[in-house]
């Protein structure tokens, strides 16, 4: 039986992927909230929410039409492709072979790691470790793209770490009312995302 801190764990997880990808937002819409919570309530695992809102983000960019914005209301439909299947397979998604290791993921990680610049190097050192004994999970793999962004951020010269902060609260706008904890939640999701766009860096969780 899933605890509280499961169910948060669910909610935080599919809000933390879809404001990455929108590439912005502080906090989710009250029918957005419902949304994730009746795929969670549907016993959709989280693996496949997060597999379906990323499936749609990629139907919204391959379409070009970039003057609408993402919603997660398009990924309603990859979620429920996606869990229709899941219930034909019997559940196998949650009964099959466990999570595969995160080593598996390590030996592109490790190539880059070698031939990257600097501070690419101890991003892709630092994620190495974290995955180093983990399954690789959405959880982790999240996890590791937040320790890869803020690994390269510390590993710059600090006029490089003023100049990608100051474009991201730029790109965040003010605060204008919003709890101090969701906004600050936001803008590290958009500095780690302008960290690893800046050096070109290939996400944990991008990895199959």
């Amino acid at each position: 039986m899933a605890t509280p801190s499961d169910n948060a764990a669910y909610l935080h997880a599919v809000q933390a992927l879809y404001l990455e990808l929108r590439g912005g937002g502080l906090t989710l819409s009250p029918i957005d909230t419902d949304r994730i919570r009746a795929w969670r309530d549907a016993g959709v695992p989280l693996e496949l929410a997060l597999s379906g809102v990323r499936a749609a983000h990629a139907a919204w960019a391959a379409g070009g039409n970039r003057l609408r914005p993402f919603t997660l209301r398009s990924a309603e439909r990859h979620v429920q492709e996606l869990a229709a299947g899941f219930e034909r397979r019997g559940g196998a998604m949650q009964s099959a072979a466990p999570a595969p290791r995160a080593q598996r993921r390590e030996a592109p990680i490790a190539h880059r790691r070698d031939a990257g610049t600097p501070a690419a190097r101890a991003a892709y050192t630092a994620v190495l470790a974290y995955l180093e004994g983990r399954d690789a999970g959405p959880e982790t793999l999240l996890a590791a793209d937040e320790i890869q962004g803020l690994a390269y951020l510390r590993a710059l010269p600090r006029p490089e770490q003023r100049a990608i902060a100051r474009a991201t609260c730029r790109h965040a706008g003010p605060r204008a009312g919003v709890p101090r904890r969701s906004y600050r939640a936001m803008l590290r999701a958009l500095l780690c995302q302008a960290a690893r766009e800046h050096g070109g860096l290939l996400r944990p969780s991008d990895l199959t």
